[in-house]
C-alpha cells in the first residue's frame, strides 16, 4: 500500500538514520482519540499505523499502539483494529482525566507520558500527532530527547503559524512547536510541509523526510450498474466536481471556485 511504501522511506532515509524492519515500535495514536479521530488526520494515522504493523510483522518486527484513557470510547475500536493485545493504555486514574491534561496539570501529564516513553521496551517511538493537539493539551513529552528513545512524528502542516490572522497561534501551540524540535525524525505528508518545517522551524533538512499521504485500502473503484438512475435520484443532469474536504479557510474553496470559473465551457 501507499502507507507501507511511505514507511519504507522512513526506515531507509538518505540522511544516515536507519531503523531496522525487525524492530519493536510503539505508536502513539492520540490523534485517533481526539476530535479529529473521524477526519483526515485521525483516519490517516489509523491507516498508517495498521500499514506499519503489517509491514513490521512480515519482517519479524512488532508494533504496539499507545492510547490514553481519557477517551475510553475509542479504545475498544483501537483494540479491534490493532489487536486486543497490541494496545497499551496510559491511565490517569481520574474521571476528569481530559481536564487533567490541560493547564495547570499539563506539566504533570507530560512527565507521566514521558516516563511511559522512557520505560517501554520498544526500540523507537512514533508520534501520530506532535502538534495537532486540542487547545491547551500538553500531555505529550516536553522534550523527546529525555525519553532516551529514537522518536519520529508525522507533520501535516504549520497553518496556524503561517496564517495567524485566520487561526489561533497561541502560547500552547508555540510550545508544541518547540517540543517537536526535539524529535529525531520529522515525517512530512508533503514537500510543501517539509519545506515549511525547514524554513520556519529551523529543522535541519536531513531530519525532515517527505513521506507523502497515501490512500486507505477501503477506497476502491466500483462499477456502477444504474448510473442514470442514481444521478436522477439526486437531480444531477450535467458533469460535476465533488468536494469532500472540510469547509475551513485553509481548504481554499474560494480559490477552487475561482479556478473552476476560469475553465472553458
Amino acid at each position: 500500500t501507499s502507507e507501507q511504501r511511505s514507511f519504507s522511506r522512513f526506515l531507509q532515509t538518505e540522511n544516515g538514520i536507519r531503523v531496522e524492519l525487525n524492530m519493536k515500535l510503539l505508536y502513539d495514536i492520540l490523534s485517533a482519540q481526539t476530535a479529529c479521530a473521524d477526519r483526515g488526520i485521525g483516519r490517516y494515522s489509523l491507516d498508517l499505523g495498521l500499514a506499519m504493523q503489517a509491514e513490521l510483522e512480515k519482517q519479524g518486527g512488532k508494533l504496539r499502539a499507545l492510547a490514553y484513557d481519557f477517551m475510553p470510547g475509542r479504545i475498544l475500536s483501537l483494540r479491534r483494529n490493532f489487536g486486543y493485545g497490541n494496545v497499551d493504555i496510559i491511565h490517569f486514574h481520574k474521571k476528569d482525566a481530559w481536564e487533567r491534561l490541560k493547564a495547570p496539570w499539563a506539566r504533570t501529564a507530560a512527565c507521566l507520558v514521558e516516563d511511559v516513553y522512557r520505560n517501554t521496551d520498544a526500540d523507537a517511538m512514533y508520534v501520530s500527532m506532535p502538534i495537532e493537539s486540542p487547545p491547551d493539551l500538553m500531555g505529550l513529552p516536553m522534550d523527546y530527547q529525555k525519553t532516551g528513545k529514537f522518536t519520529a512524528g508525522t507533520f501535516y502542516d504549520l497553518v496556524p503559524l503561517l496564517f495567524p490572522e485566520h487561526y489561533n497561534c497561541d502560547e500552547g501551540y508555540r510550545k508544541s512547536l518547540e517540543r517537536t524540535k526535539t524529535l529525531d525524525l520529522l515525517l512530512a505528508i508533503s514537500e510543501n510541509t517539509r519545506q515549511d518545517l525547514i524554513e520556519h522551524l529551523g529543522i535541519a533538512p536531513e531530519r525532515v523526510v517527505n513521506i507523502g499521504s497515501g490512500v486507505s485500502h477501503i477506497f476502491k473503484e466500483k462499477e456502477i450498474q444504474d448510473r442514470e438512475v442514481i444521478l436522477e435520484r439526486y437531480g444531477v443532469h450535467r458533469d460535476f466536481v465533488m468536494y469532500t474536504g472540510g469547509s475551513d479557510w485553509r481548504k481554499n474553496q474560494d480559490g477552487l471556485i475561482r479556478a473552476w470559473a476560469c475553465l472553458p465551457e
